[in-house]
């Protein structure tokens, strides 16, 4: 007899090798399974795809069951066996989890201890920081306190200096008119003295002229180019024989609206001194455009219409002066010359003045205006431009003699002699062009010389960049560095040694392993933001003073490493765009200067 076929163990084959089963049913029997677990006769009755009598049938027949009568016991001890080993994982597990949670708790308050020791660290350092930056800060603002009050002063004693001005102009000119009353009035009475040679001039004459009379003077508000009104005002100036002071003062009685109020915001400087004063002005109001501009309008210089000829050179001359100022005169002509030919309307009349080569402006406007009125004899008076090349508005009569003069005028163009007349003109342009080029190479290799000399033979223009006294108010050139006080210099000053000043400690808190030679440049970090950061990534340990280096003494090494120098200087020449050698000298200056060494 077979084994009867255990339908919980049973897989898809074996249950559809039972008879009357088949493959529905036994995916049936399998979904059922897997729903309710383990089955029984009541579950397979549930199965719609089969009758119930089917499952009681098979079951007495002994061809299917539901457990293996001899492995039963035997799956219950293993079952038993598996729950208590699970219990003892679990029970592990749980006291893992407990010793766990207590080493995590210890953790997590080791950590937070540390927190808070390490935010209260945090804490004081910030508010050291806080403490030394609002020190410091209301240090700026008691020197910017000082400073203005300073400003005012001087702002005050500027009004003053005005008023006092104003005072004696006003004065002088009523000194002025009654000296001139008295003299007509003398003239009038006693006319025979003056025939006679008895009239004295030096009684009638004020003390501060030397010149005649000027003239009543010509104001002037702004609105108007600031050059022709300088230059007459310097005429009478000099043919009255002014000093500066009276040209200063004759200057500020003639300023009115614009130039009035640019001259009183100008500095006390200014104001007191004539050069300065004409300078400013001609900057503010001398209608000059920089020359590369001007030299761009003198390319494309066209005559207009209602133009004249001589307004036209005139504006070309300008313009030619203007655009290539510190040049020599001849050079000038010629471009002003160039400019006019080439932008004059009547064409035929330039070429024709072109090609007698004219040596000046002046000769050049003669020869075009010779040419022109050549035209008018020989041809007569042309009709305007518009209207002989315009076919549109012509009848039928004239449209041949337009065409016809279209033609004559294309075929002079086309001719050899137009040909080289075009010749002439483009190779005299082109010499130019060649001229301004060779010209400009020259300035800016003489320029490059210059500066090179100036550098070389000028230090203190270098000096004053770099001084810490300027910047960080040091004493006047003149005090002593160590008390402040004027008369002597530090090295005879009798007083102690203050090295704690401000400039000093400002110098330790940035950089405190710093000494000689660079802890002055830290002071210049406003103007140069990335040097701090640069010169703590050198990782110095000891700045040392030696002759006129910043001489340094590395980690590890008892002397000096001249790479480590080379190294140092040519970092701050390539930050600061200097060269090293003034690198050197001025370190060494600035620690002479801040720290009080002789």
């Amino acid at each position: 007899m077979a084994k009867p076929i255990n339908i919980n163990k049973a897989n898809f084959t074996q249950l559809k090798a039972i008879k009357k089963i088949g493959e529905t049913r036994a995916l049936a029997i399998i979904a059922k399974r897997e729903e309710d677990g383990l089955l029984n006769l009541d579950n397979l009755k549930e199965i719609p795809e089969a009758p119930q009598s089917l499952w009681a049938a098979l079951l007495n027949e002994k061809i299917i069951c539901f457990e293996d009568p001899e492995e039963s016991d035997e799956g219950q001890e293993v079952l038993k066996n598996t729950i208590e080993s699970l219990r003892h994982k679990i029970l592990s597990v749980e006291k893992s989890r407990d010793d766990m949670a207590e080493t995590f708790q210890t953790k997590i308050e080791k950590i937070s201890e540390q927190s808070k020791a390490h935010i209260e660290e945090q804490r004081l350092m910030f508010e050291q920081q806080r403490d030394v930056y609002t020190k410091q800060k209301e240090e700026q603002i008691e020197q910017m306190k000082e400073m203005i009050k300073s400003q005012n002063e001087e702002i005050k004693d500027i009004h003053e200096y005005s008023k006092k001005i104003q005072t004696q102009l006003q004065q002088k000119e009523t000194l002025l008119k009654v000296e001139k009353v008295i003299a007509e009035k003398e003239e009038k009475s006693s006319p025979v003295q003056l025939l006679k040679g008895k009239y004295n001039a030096n009684d009638h004459k004020h003390s501060d002229y030397g010149g005649p009379t000027a003239p009543k003077m010509s104001t002037y508000d702004g609105r108007n180019d600031w050059r022709p009104y300088y230059l007459q005002f310097s005429t009478i100036a000099d043919r009255c024989k002014w000093q500066s002071e009276q040209r200063l003062y004759k200057l500020i009685e003639c300023l009115r609206d614009k130039a009035l109020k640019f001259y009183s915001s100008r500095p006390k400087l200014v104001q007191t001194n004539y050069e300065s004063l004409c300078k400013k002005m001609e900057e503010r109001f001398g209608r000059k455009e920089p020359p590369h501009i001007v030299r761009r309008l003198l390319q494309d210089l066209k005559q207009e219409q209602e133009e004249s000829l001589e307004e036209f050179a005139e504006r070309a001359q300008e313009l030619a002066t203007d655009g290539y100022p510190d040049t020599p005169d001849n050079f000038v002509q010629t471009l002003a010359t160039d400019a006019f030919l080439k932008g004059c309307v009547d064409k035929r009349a330039a070429l024709t003045a072109m090609d007698k080569n004219p040596d000046a402006l002046d000769q050049a406007v003669q020869y075009v205006r010779s040419a022109v009125a050549n035209q008018k004899v020989i041809m007569g008076t042309r009709r305007a431009e518009i209207k002989r090349v315009s076919f549109m508005e012509q009848n039928d009569e004239n449209e041949d003699t337009q065409e016809t003069s279209v033609q004559n005028v294309r075929a002079i163009m086309k001719s050899e002699e137009g040909a080289n007349k075009m010749n002439v003109f483009e190779k005299r342009l082109q010499k130019t062009e060649d001229d301004l080029l060779e010209t400009k190479i020259m300035v800016k290799k003489v320029l490059s010389i210059v500066s090179q000399n100036m550098r070389s033979r000028s230090p203190q223009r270098t000096d004053r960049a770099f001084s810490p006294q300027r910047r960080y108010n040091s004493p006047a050139r003149g005090n002593c560095y160590n008390c402040g006080e004027e008369g002597h210099f530090s090295r005879d000053c009798k007083k102690p040694r203050n090295k704690l000043t401000i400039e000093y400690r400002q110098c330790k808190t940035m950089f405190p392993n710093g000494k000689f030679g660079i802890s002055p440049f830290l002071l210049m970090d406003n103007k140069y933001p990335g040097y701090r950061a640069t010169v703590c990534e050198m990782k110095l340990e000891d700045l040392v003073l030696e002759t006129d280096s910043p001489y340094l003494k590395p980690q590890g090494h008892h002397e000096a490493s001249p790479e480590l120098l080379k190294e140092i200087i040519w970092k701050l020449a390539s930050m600061f765009d200097v060269r090293s050698e003034e690198i050197a000298r001025v370190t060494t200056r600035n620690a002479r200067q801040l720290y009080n060494i002789d």
